[in-house]
């Protein structure tokens, strides 16, 4: 018989629901106040990919293989996604098109994020976590589907923006 799924995934899959939960409602609320602008429209549009959080979450509760899969994936392609908006704001101030100094507090909230969605992949890409959910590769092999996974998922995310930019500007 299969055993249950462990106490921990099931409080991350919770934890991913509430986020999403939260988040959104939160967007919402905003809309509702000042009216749903074209930025934060573009915002819910390119946030979008925390709604796949609620599909994996409930895979994960069934500890389905592809919920794994989906899971670290996102992860990633979030990791990503925030160090190259965090790079470009650097970037950005450093070569003073921004006016702002760089300052670390600038950056807390983004830096918490990173260390965050890093603590997730690190967490599934465990060994105990991958034969949890069947899942057979390692290694670099693992590493490399993984990252073109999460590369593909950001650019089509990319692509998205631009043409939501471009219709809604």
């Amino acid at each position: 018989m299969d055993e249950k799924t462990p106490l921990f995934v099931k409080i991350i899959a919770i934890l991913q629901i509430l986020l999403v939960a939260v988040y959104f409602i939160y967007y919402a609320y905003i809309g509702i106040q000042w009216g749903f602008t074209e930025r934060i429209l573009l915002d819910l549009i390119s946030d979008s990919v925390y709604l796949l959080l609620i599909i994996s979450s409930v895979g994960l509760l069934m500890k389905k293989t592809w919920s794994w899969w989906l899971t670290i994936i996102l992860h990633s392609k979030l990791f990503l996604a925030n160090a190259i908006a965090l790079a470009v704001v650097v970037l950005n101030i450093m070569a003073g098109t921004i006016a702002e100094t760089l300052q670390l507090n600038l950056f807390i909230a983004d830096i918490i994020l990173l260390v965050l969605f890093l603590a997730m992949i690190s967490l599934f890409s465990s060994g105990y976590v991958r034969r949890l959910f069947k899942v057979e590769y390692s290694g670099t092999k693992l590493l490399f589907l993984v990252a073109i996974s999460a590369i593909i998922l950001y650019m089509i995310y990319f692509i998205i923006m631009i043409l939501s930019i471009d219709w809604f500007l």
